[in-house]
């Protein structure tokens, strides 16, 4: 069968999907995925796909998606004409969100497969339940689960050839502002590792626009400029990858890698980096949680309330667990 994933938000979205994929793939299909520019960079040479579909939707932004007179309508055209080109036999979309199974519709493509958000919607004809507040990965195992007809366990997995090194790294940005964790944390946190660990080295992956480059002062290193197969072979090598609810830290995980997240507006239970490995802080309670990144106060209290003490804490135990496993005592 021929299978179009549309999956066209962002890179740990993406990722999460990955095991999925994988399985779907194994098992004789023909997989294309419709999807951002950065999910191809990351997944290309990772994932034996038969087609890619790269576009940047206009209401995956942040601000202003629906000024309808700026859309690329001609560039969106082109895409529906190329999924109709490739005549798959189905789509699936694990989002509940109509505009994914709008994209299907006009495409041409007549099974489509996922979860309602409406009892009555009729743009997935072959439905798995409404949206229910599962992990990601559920509900693409379920989805998987349904084409191969089998049980299928979807712990996305990427590949890397870099072994673990004896170094922290952390991952200050995100692609959204509020689900930044204030530098100032940061700083007390590489703080109290250094003091606590003092042989640790820790490096740090700025953001893109800068964001982390302050920690240059307390940390070994900063890696200013990285292009996402770097990133991975930076992830993979790290004894632990602490960073916010944002695409890296579910690299991390998926490569292996012991990871810390801190997360401010979203679920942790909806979106944690799937590893059993893996920790989270979960943000502040807050009555609009999940708020869509949409903060509706001047300070986003989820996350920039979040102690540096709380997250020393989880990080030391995380160690602590790790150390015992590998029988090793490294970062003394």
């Amino acid at each position: 069968m021929k299978i179009l994933i549309t999956e066209i938000w962002g890179l740990g979205d993406a990722v999460l999907a990955t095991g999925a994929i994988r399985r779907l793939i194994e098992q004789g299909h023909d997989v294309g995925i419709l999807c951002k520019p950065s999910v191809r960079e990351l997944l290309e040479d990772r994932l034996p796909v038969v087609k890619w579909h790269v576009f940047t939707f206009p209401w995956t932004a942040h601000r202003n998606k629906y000024q309808f007179w700026k859309w690329p309508w001609s560039e969106m055209a082109k895409i529906r004409r190329s999924l109709s080109h490739e005549k798959y036999d189905a789509a699936v979309s694990v989002r509940a969100d109509p505009r994914d199974d709008a994209l299907a519709w006009l495409a041409g493509i007549k099974r489509r497969i996922g979860f309602r958000r409406w009892p009555h919607w009729k743009l997935v004809n072959e439905h798995l339940g409404i949206g229910a507040k599962r992990h990601r990965v559920e509900s693409w195992e379920k989805v998987a689960s349904y084409l191969c007809q089998e049980n299928v366990d979807g712990t996305p997995e990427l590949d890397s050839v870099i072994g673990s090194e004896d170094k922290l790294v952390l991952h200050v940005g995100a692609s959204v502002s509020v689900r930044r964790w204030p530098i100032e944390g940061w700083r007390e946190l590489a703080t109290r590792v250094k003091q606590a660990y003092p042989m640790a080295e820790i490096d740090v992956i700025q953001d893109f626009d800068g964001y982390g480059s302050e920690l240059s002062d307390i940390v070994d290193h900063v890696y200013d400029t990285v292009n996402l197969n770097q990133m991975v072979d930076i992830l993979s090598s790290a004894k632990v990858v602490i960073g916010n609810d944002s695409g890296p830290t579910h690299i991390a995980a998926s490569v292996g890698t012991p990871t810390l997240t801190i997360f401010g507006p979203q679920l942790p239970e909806l979106f944690r980096p799937w590893n059993d490995k893996a920790r989270y802080i979960e943000g502040k309670p807050c009555q609009y949680k999940p708020c869509k990144d949409y903060c509706r106060f001047s300070k986003a209290h989820c996350i920039q309330d979040i102690d540096a003490q709380q997250v020393f804490d989880v990080l030391s135990e995380l160690l602590r667990q790790s150390e015992q496993s590998e029988n090793t005592h490294t970062l003394k």
